[in-house]
């Protein structure tokens, strides 16, 4: 007499089972990778990017530097706006007395 063993219906969908989470597997570990690839690119990038405006932003602040520098201001006050730096031999102070009214004017500032 043979014996036949009979599938029960749980053994029979144990191993399509296992091979479908294997294949997910497999397909989540490249979907993942893809992932990580395409998250380093863009930091990379990023990267780039803020040595770029580091950059930008010294080469701007030594712009800045050199526009605002007191010999700069003073040359171009000078040459073009046409700004003159008084001799203190020609400037007149005007005063004015308090109870009279009247303005006094002088060389001197006292």
């Amino acid at each position: 007499m043979t014996f036949v063993r009979h599938k029960s219906l749980r053994a029979s969908l144990v191993k399509p089972f296992c091979v479908f989470l294997i294949i997910m597997g497999v397909f989540s570990l490249v979907l993942l990778r893809s992932s990580i690839k395409s998250l380093e690119y863009r930091l990379g990038t990023l990267q780039e990017k803020e040595v770029n405006l580091r950059k930008e932003c010294r080469n701007l602040t030594s712009h800045k530097d050199v526009l605002l520098s007191l010999a700069n201001i003073d040359d171009i006050a000078k040459n073009e706006l046409g700004f003159v730096i008084q001799d203190r031999d020609k400037t007149i102070f005007v005063k004015e007395r308090p109870t009279e009214g009247i303005f006094q004017t002088s060389y001197s500032s006292e």
